[in-house]
């Protein structure tokens, strides 16, 4: 859900509409941009790089990298020839993800970036005394609660641009935000947001706006998930992959 909402959110910030997002998935995505992006897409780097650095410490982070077109690559053979240019392009950059980040926020990185008493029994933040797991992996897991009980993902965009998050990042629904976006469970449809069903593909009968897939428990036996969908609808999943 990261990756697509980083995504939508470069649309908007560029004016474009969905349609530019060419394929979404898997923490990858294509957008085809006007030529003049090329001119913001170090700017977009640093900052996204950014929010993931205070949000993540450098555990996560995002690979822009880009590559023009001309009017003859459109055809089928030479669009696929530039597609792999960019993928070999991403490859070269994940050796160096971090490498946007040096030159402003050099003593940011590389010095001590907390205090605390005890760490994190999750993912090993520092923790105040007392406390078990970080606000972070707490709010993973109220989200983790939340996809067991609730039939409803909500993506609802903001039309605010948020304040400066710098040192502000304490939780996963504080990463969207960062984005303009909010991202949230629901128990039913909303009429203000874009509206998925979680793991139920007759989405339209149940007033949701898609679709959308996401494990919620491990499959011990043959009533899992998948193999249930598989027999309910064997088309579907052959399409979607």
């Amino acid at each position: 859900m990261l990756a697509e909402v980083v995504a939508e959110w470069l649309l908007r910030e560029e004016g474009l509409p969905l349609t530019n997002l060419l394929f979404s998935g898997g923490g990858h995505f294509y957008l085809l941009l006007p030529e003049k992006f090329l001119e913001r897409l170090e700017e977009r780097r640093i900052q996204l790089n950014r929010l993931l650095w205070e949000a993540h410490y450098g555990r996560l982070s995002l690979i822009l990298s880009a590559v023009p077109l001309t009017y003859a690559d459109f055809d089928r053979e030479s669009f696929a020839g530039r597609w792999q240019e960019v993928e070999l392009i991403s490859r070269e950059e994940k050796l160096k993800k971090l490498d946007a980040l040096f030159a402003d926020h050099y003593e940011q990185i590389f010095s001590p970036r907390w205090e605390g008493e005890q760490v994190c029994t999750v993912c090993q933040r520092a923790v105040n005394a007392g406390e078990e797991k970080c606000s972070f992996c707490a709010g993973f897991e109220k989200w983790g609660e939340a996809l067991i009980k609730q039939p409803y993902l909500v993506k609802r965009w903001e039309r605010e641009k948020p304040s400066d998050y710098k040192y502000g990042i304490n939780h996963p629904e504080k990463v969207f935000k960062a984005l303009s976006c909010e991202v949230f469970f629901s128990g039913k449809p909303v009429n203000d947001g874009l509206t998925y069903a979680v793991n139920n593909m007759d989405f339209l009968s149940k007033g949701a706006d898609a679709w959308i897939f996401l494990p919620n428990h491990t499959p011990l036996s043959e009533k899992s998930f998948f193999r249930k969908s598989k027999i309910l609808y064997p088309s579907g999943f052959r399409r979607c992959g």
